[in-house]
């Protein structure tokens, strides 16, 4: 059972940038019989030369022998340079030749997901594993291609500090800024330590746009176009560090873990909890509710606190004096800010506003059932409001037999975007 939670998340990893899923004594084996029939077929193809041109040339024929293995190597060396990432803008796809490249590349069995939602300029932006879409009107009118082969985007951050909209360059392991015209790649900032169960998280309001990658945390400087290190506290232990921020009035609180392997983690077993520091005269922990123990699947910053949704689905409501726990409708899926206020997707009930330690509807679930093992992302402007689901790779029970490992999907992968009162879905290409 250990095994297979810990294989899906490099399940996912590979689906999304287009590989076959092989745990690593399986690559060990393959890349070693690739690699010894290359050089058998190289050696044969030697000793064909050499017998065929030794009665013409004499001795000089073994001058052909290294042949092939200098054509192989060239024609590697070609294949890398011809693959290599871009490092410059998006290639743009718009309109209809969009909508036939995702329709093509779904149509063909590709593993499709969502992976994350923002507003910008107006226009919905969201992150795929076959680039960023754009979304005007509840149609695809773009399609940012950042690599040729494997586009696979994580984000889209909004930095309202800034006036940009952020993403993640997976191939290339870099990052990208939007000013709404043009595209600046940008390096990612180094971690201090490696820290399980943490990706690169990035978060933003009016006051600034910090990332948190690694264990450290950085701060973006417009004027100086580089990230600044923001003052972060010191892992307790090795493997535990921060994996989040929460920009708070003047203050930033970090969110920490100390759990080494949360994804190992089963529903009613006792685990590390999370906690959340702040730095005063020294560095401080930010009371918690006795007995609340949490680890933190998202969270948002509204105007007069941070909320945090928790692995379990509970909401946290976090301030630099307490966390609390707060009465919800349901099961918290999504958590995303709004005019200083929080908005939260609840499985099977809906989408709600939180005012005044109350809950408001602002829409029915797009999908009601709640059927199924699926990421939920939610993105709120005003009015505006989308919604995004991505069915999770399970194992296959009725498939799998020891170390062969398969997985299916028992929830479907659709985005919705608000219309009038009712959700909408939009329609990127043929499953």
């Amino acid at each position: 059972m250990l095994k297979e939670e810990v294989t899906v998340a490099w399940y996912v990893r590979g689906q999304m940038l287009g590989l076959a899923f092989f745990d690593g004594e399986q690559i060990l084996r393959v890349l070693f019989l690739i690699l010894l029939g290359g050089i058998v077929v190289l050696t044969v193809i030697s000793v064909f030369l050499v017998k065929s041109f030794k009665g013409r040339f004499g001795n000089r024929a073994y001058w052909f022998a290294p042949v092939p293995f200098v054509v192989a190597a060239g024609s590697l060396y070609f294949w890398y340079w011809t693959d290599r990432p871009m490092s410059g803008p998006p290639d743009v796809l718009v309109g209809a030749d969009a909508v036939s490249f995702m329709e093509s590349k779904i149509g063909s069995g590709s593993d499709f997901g969502y992976w994350g939602l923002a507003f910008f300029n107006g226009k919905l932006y969201v992150s795929t594993n076959l680039g960023l879409l754009e979304i005007e009107s509840g149609n695809i009118s773009k399609l940012y291609r950042f690599q040729r082969r494997y586009s696979v985007v994580s984000g889209p951050w909004p930095d309202a500090a800034d006036k940009l909209l952020w993403v993640e360059d997976e191939q290339a392991r870099g990052l990208a800024s939007f000013d709404g015209t043009k595209w600046t790649r940008v390096p990612m900032p180094s971690g201090l330590v490696p820290n399980p169960g943490s990706l690169p998280q990035f978060v933003g309001n009016a006051r600034g746009f910090w990332a948190v990658v690694g264990g450290s945390v950085w701060r973006w400087n417009s004027d100086g176009a580089a990230w600044v290190p923001e003052n972060t506290p010191k892992p307790p232990s090795p493997g535990e560090g921060v994996i989040g921020v929460m920009p708070l009035g003047g203050q930033l609180l970090f969110i920490e873990r100390h759990e080494l392997l949360p994804f190992l983690v089963r529903p009613n077993e006792e685990f590390k909890s999370d906690t959340v520091v702040v730095l005063d005269s020294s560095w401080r922990e930010v009371r918690s509710e006795p007995g609340l123990r949490f680890m933190v699947d998202s969270s948002a910053v509204t105007d007069d606190a941070g909320y945090i949704c928790t692995t379990t689905g509970d909401i946290l409501r976090v301030t630099t004096q307490q966390i609390a726990k707060i009465d919800t409708p349901g099961e918290c899926e999504a958590l995303a800010p709004s005019s200083g206020k929080l908005v939260a997707g609840f499985r099977r009930k809906g989408i709600y506003e939180y005012q005044g330690d109350k809950w408001y509807v602002r829409a029915a679930h797009p999908y009601p059932s709640g059927e199924g093992s699926y990421w939920s992302h939610l993105a709120v402007d005003g009015a505006e409001l989308s919604y995004a689901i991505t069915g999770k790779p399970v194992v296959d029970r009725t498939a799998s037999s020891g170390r062969d490992m398969e997985f299916t999907r028992d929830a479907p992968t659709s985005l919705w975007v608000l219309r009038g009162a009712e959700f909408q879905q939009v329609i990127v290409g043929r499953p």
